[in-house]
């Protein structure tokens, strides 16, 4: 481990341009910012199931809770409401 942190270390250290460290900058910032915002795929808990609170939903068999607060405004149909 310690001979590649060396080799790496006498590769940073020896004479470069600017636009060669610049460049190997910008692609160590870029692996990084991929890497903080995911390029993976991620798993859902549970894609297709219920749905959590504050969640949009039509009836209660939509929500975790079994609880659909519908509102009771002007459109009624079809009536559109909140999970608890």
């Amino acid at each position: 481990m310690s001979s590649k942190f060396d080799e790496l270390a006498k590769s940073m250290a020896g004479p470069s341009t600017r636009r060669q460290v610049l460049k190997k900058f910008s692609v160590g910032l870029a692996a990084t910012a991929l890497a903080c915002f995911g390029v993976t795929n991620r798993a859902k808990a549970d894609p297709g199931g219920c749905k959590s609170a504050g969640k949009p939903c039509h009836s209660g068999s939509e929500c975790c809770s079994g609880t659909c607060q519908t509102g009771f405004g002007k459109y009624k149909h079809p009536p559109k409401g909140t999970c608890l």
